[in-house]
């Protein structure tokens, strides 16, 4: 993983979306590193946006997106994502798309036509 070359410094934090965002680092990649580091499984995982602009200001040029997804993939297979996650997935593998069926009771119209 490449969170094991990370010295925690902070930067990719600057540009992380949500830290800038919600004004917290508890969100930022420097605790996704941390956590991948140390390969504790904890949801936070799953509230990474994914932008990838946080590799242009880490000096090492680290990609933490890559852990997080492989974390998320570890995760999966062991059962530990949120729950809504688990019911996205069973909606796209019945319905084909992750909202679920469409409900009877709406009418809906066209868009054109």
């Amino acid at each position: 993983m490449q969170s094991d070359n990370c010295n925690l410094c902070g930067n990719c934090n600057e540009l992380s979306t949500l830290c800038r965002v919600f004004k917290r680092e508890t969100l930022g990649p420097r605790l996704k590193a941390a956590l991948a580091k140390q390969d504790k499984k904890e949801k936070i995982f799953f509230t990474d946006l994914l932008e990838g602009s946080v590799k242009w200001c880490c000096p090492a040029k680290l990609d933490i997106d890559e852990d997080v997804l492989e974390m998320r993939s570890q995760m999966t297979a062991d059962g530990l994502q949120p729950g809504f996650c688990k019911e996205i997935l069973e909606n796209f593998k019945e319905h084909g798309n992750p909202v679920g069926a469409a409900r009877k009771d709406r009418n809906y119209k066209p868009y054109f036509g």
